[in-house]
């Protein structure tokens, strides 16, 4: 990989900016392992939806705790201001949560806090850390009074979380021939649990998505059926949760597929507007506006992307390839410094 002049640190953030870190389980099973990736995806997805708080990816939080970052380091490499770490601990049908809210860079506790919950409570978990945390930032959420699935089964909530991250993790899209028939395998699962679940709108809307972008490897085509089963899906998860994320992600990418252009943006941005943080989301949007010669707003949205995910390459790459073209060749190669720096393999991001 080339590698430019070192890039200056970014400024200071003036924006409280977080960095949700990955939480450590600490009986180190599967299962709690499993819980533990999954709440913190669904603390950035809520915490994310604040009004005057920027959220870092899930993406680049894993990066970070895995390149074991300091306060300081989280501060320059990844512009923060505060991060969120702790840990979870299961017994029997009992939660332990234990949460430090920590400033950046100089490491100080702002906020700790441990809760004991039972294991079907985990949104209402979610709903209540992410208030707890919002109040200690001074910012105001604009969260879901109810959680998005009611009750939930704890094994199929499990199972959906292990999934998404088969199909979807850096590790797996590295190299997408490599470990595709490791996402044939985590589809076929996919389907099988929505069939088991026909009325749980979360597997459903990301079963949809799915299906929405998938295509064969050889041929670049969808899979024979894959579309009609993805416009199915995608419908019955709104009428069940017209505020899911997944399901306009779904709705928007098929609509482009249709070539119709303004459902296909105006579904991208409910669902980015739904997850803010879902960069890949984001980035899409940032690609389908580009393409349509919606230049200004294309570059906004990717700058967004590229502040969230600071610590992946290709997300900054999809910034400078605007910048570029909007003649901003300077930022361009700035950008492109600062992806070529980071000590990051690269691994793509599927545009639908």
């Amino acid at each position: 990989v080339r590698r430019g002049a070192e890039p200056a640190p970014p400024t200071r953030a003036t924006t409280p900016t977080l960095v949700v870190l990955p939480l450590r389980a600490v009986g180190g099973g599967h299962d709690e392992t499993v819980l533990a990736d999954g709440l913190s995806e669904e603390l950035t997805t809520q915490l994310a939806r604040a009004e005057g708080l920027h959220v870092i990816s899930s993406t680049s939080a894993r990066l970070a705790q895995e390149q074991h970052l300091d306060p300081q380091q989280l501060a320059v490499r990844a512009g923060t201001t505060h991060a969120l770490e702790g840990s979870l601990r299961e017994a029997d049908d009992t939660l332990r949560i234990d949460l430090r809210l920590i400033e950046t860079p100089s490491g100080r506790t702002l906020w700790a806090q441990g809760y004991d919950r039972k294991l079907a409570d985990v949104f209402a978990i979610q709903r209540e850390i992410a208030q707890a945390v919002s109040v200690a930032l001074a910012a105001r959420l604009g969260l879901s009074a109810t959680p998005r699935e009611g009750k939930i089964d704890l094994a199929q909530y499990r199972e959906y979380v292990e999934l998404r991250t088969m199909l979807e993790s850096p590790e797996v899209t590295l190299n997408a021939a490599l470990n595709r028939p490791r996402q044939e395998t985590a589809l076929a699962r996919l389907r099988e649990l929505v069939a088991r679940a026909p009325d749980r709108p979360m597997a459903m809307a990301y079963l949809a998505r799915v299906l929405a972008g998938w295509r064969d490897l050889r041929t670049q085509m969808p899979l024979p059926g894959a579309i009609e089963e993805a416009e199915r899906d995608a419908a019955r998860a709104l009428e069940l949760d017209p505020d899911n994320a997944d399901a306009h992600a779904a709705s928007g990418i098929l609509a482009c597929r249709r070539m119709d252009w303004n459902a296909c943006l105006a579904g991208l941005k409910r669902a980015v507007d739904l997850a803010p943080a879902d960069v890949r989301l984001r980035s899409v949007y940032a690609y389908r506006l580009g393409g349509l010669g919606y230049l200004a707003e294309a570059q906004r949205e990717a700058e967004a992307a590229a502040r969230a995910d600071p610590l992946l390459p290709p997300t900054q790459m999809i910034l400078a390839r605007l910048d570029d073209t909007l003649g901003r060749h300077d930022d361009a190669r700035h950008v492109l410094d600062t992806a070529f720096n980071l000590d990051t393999a690269m691994p793509q991001i599927g545009i639908y």
